[in-house]
């Protein structure tokens, strides 16, 4: 029951960082926001971590650190939040579903894992194929923010690219503390960014001033969708079994599609609802078939 409870608090709070996102970026400039998200996360979950008696890391973790955080927090979340300038929310969460098929392809291509089966590329084109009827239809349409979902496609493939790393780089004994500064030094680079691109100059000419629900979601996002649904997350892993953890990946978008539309009246166009069922079924299977090969190799084992 505690599994299928965590699974339920994951798919809810992960599917609605996208909407909360939105409202945050409402007010608050995109890299401003993420880069205070992540900085203050980073900072509670470090000093709490150790104060807790975690060991501290050494000066080679924190090189490690500083690759995940720049492509997973700047290049990932980092150009999500951006590209919801003028993507809708429910749209971005469908694209960044997209992170395990480039995994797929990232790992045999670059990092010498193993070739996908004929049957996984199979499902990878299909996902591609709904990632490509999204962004060609939004160049057709300049409404739908063409520039928003080529930044979305390049986020998936760096959080991909990150995930993929995080196996390779020198990093934490403790994971908790390895995430915590990723997300500060990723904190640290978007926050710079936002200074570079003049977002600050921006907030101090309108005064400071700041929407509550900004306030808000940016809370949501440090305590809910970062500290406590990683914890969530990191039991999960530990306790359940791979392939309904990685549930989350298809069943998140699902979310993030219907609070856009309850919340915000986000509407979605035929081919965007086609296409995003591709990507969705196409995560289903390749998660499934990588499943099944796994549990293929160990019985031959």
């Amino acid at each position: 029951m505690k599994k299928v409870l965590g699974m339920i608090c994951l798919y809810w709070i992960w599917g609605s960082t996208y909407l909360a996102i939105s409202f945050g970026i409402a007010s608050i400039p995109p890299f401003c926001f993420g880069g205070l998200r992540f900085l203050l996360a980073g900072s509670l979950l470090y000093f709490g971590l150790r104060l807790g008696g975690t060991p501290a890391p050494e000066r080679s973790h924190w090189k490690g650190a500083a690759i995940i955080g720049l492509l997973m927090v700047v290049g990932g979340n980092g150009l999500v939040t951006w590209a919801e300038l003028s993507v809708p929310s429910g749209l971005a969460g469908v694209v960044i579903a997209s992170v395990p098929l480039w995994m797929a392809i990232i790992s045999p291509l670059f990092l010498g894992g193993q070739v996908p089966s004929k049957a996984t590329c199979v499902g990878l084109g299909t996902g591609f194929l709904g990632v490509a009827l999204l962004v060609g239809a939004s160049f057709v349409d300049l409404k739908s923010g063409g520039l928003g979902l080529v930044a979305l496609v390049f986020a998936a493939a760096f959080w991909a690219t990150g995930s993929l790393l995080s196996r390779k780089v020198e990093l934490p004994k403790s994971t908790p503390l390895a995430v915590a500064m990723e997300f500060l030094l990723g904190g640290l680079a978007l926050t710079v960014i936002s200074l570079f691109n003049g977002e600050w100059t921006v907030l101090y000419n309108q005064g400071m001033t700041v929407d509550t629900k900004a306030i808000v979601a940016l809370l949501y996002l440090i305590f809910i969708g970062s500290m406590f649904a990683f914890s969530i997350y990191m039991w999960l892993l530990k306790n359940a079994n791979p392939l309904l953890v990685g549930t989350y990946a298809f069943v998140c978008p699902v979310v993030a599609v219907v609070l856009g539309w309850l919340v915000k009246g986000e509407a979605m166009s035929q081919t965007a609802v086609i296409a995003s069922s591709l990507i969705i079924l196409s995560v289903a299977f390749v998660l499934v078939e990588t499943q099944r090969k796994r549990r293929k190799a160990k019985c031959l084992a």
